[in-house]
């Protein structure tokens, strides 16, 4: 919802964006975030395979426990 002195978001408000920042409309609103370094994108992905590699484990493990 916007407030009442404001206007709605357009997606050229996005466009206009610095690089630094992403957003999305959300109700009429732009809402920004920063945007990830390429550092913290390369620790996002490692982690997610770690993550993965591990709930691939516990699931093997138990298909193995319940003898499938």
């Amino acid at each position: 919802m916007t407030l009442p002195n404001e206007r709605p978001a357009i997606y050229q408000d996005i466009l206009d964006l610095p690089e630094t920042l992403v957003g999305e409309i959300i109700n009429g609103r732009l809402v920004t975030h920063p945007r990830l370094t390429e550092k913290a994108l390369i620790a996002k992905e490692q982690l997610g395979g770690v993550l993965a590699n591990h709930f691939d484990h516990v699931a093997s493990a138990q298909t193995r426990i319940d003898g499938e």
